[in-house]
């Protein structure tokens, strides 16, 4: 869509992270606006259009969106990395997955941050992805590679993906 059209208003209505005004927003046959933060927050992982990095390893940034009580593995961490375009990358670092990032440690590019962020959904459990502006700072080629990716492992996980962006092939 256009800018200024809504889109990633709409985005961060459904992920409550606006209030909702008027009306409801409903989904899984519940409104969502009803539903306590901590469910909301375990059923929709979104992805905005300036993905944060924290000061922390590569892996935790990435592990920080599992699901509580769960620890996805190394092997997991690459797979999602591969995935979403960063392995290579992520081979240069000094410490692999367990190098700093963000503040006082690598900082990486607008488009390895935004990966990083893609790369985040991959170790969730959440039932609905949203996806606002989500190679904004890709290149078309890595762009496209990183949206085929996502839509085989949400298509295999019946995960709901909801994309806002200029791109209509990101969709």
């Amino acid at each position: 869509g256009n800018s200024g059209s809504g889109k990633s208003t709409l985005v961060s209505v459904i992920a409550g992270l606006l209030p909702v005004e008027s009306g409801w927003v409903r989904m899984w046959g519940v409104d969502l606006t009803a539903l306590p933060e901590s469910t909301l927050r375990r059923r929709v992982a979104v992805v905005q259009q300036e993905a944060h990095v924290f000061a922390t390893s590569l892996a935790e940034n990435i592990r920080l969106a599992s699901p509580s009580g769960t620890r996805p593995d190394d092997e997991q961490i690459w797979r999602a990395l591969w995935a979403v375009g960063l392995g290579e990358w992520a081979n240069t670092l000094p410490h692999g997955i367990d190098t700093i990032i963000g503040a006082g440690g690598v900082l990486p590019s607008g488009g390895q941050s935004q990966r990083i962020a893609l790369a985040r959904l991959l170790v969730t459990a959440a039932e609905l992805w949203e996806l606002d502006e989500p190679t904004e700072f890709l290149d078309r080629s890595a762009a496209a590679q990183a949206i085929c990716n996502l839509r085989t492992s949400a298509t295999e996980r019946g995960v709901t993906v909801v994309v806002a962006s200029h791109h209509p092939e990101d969709g």
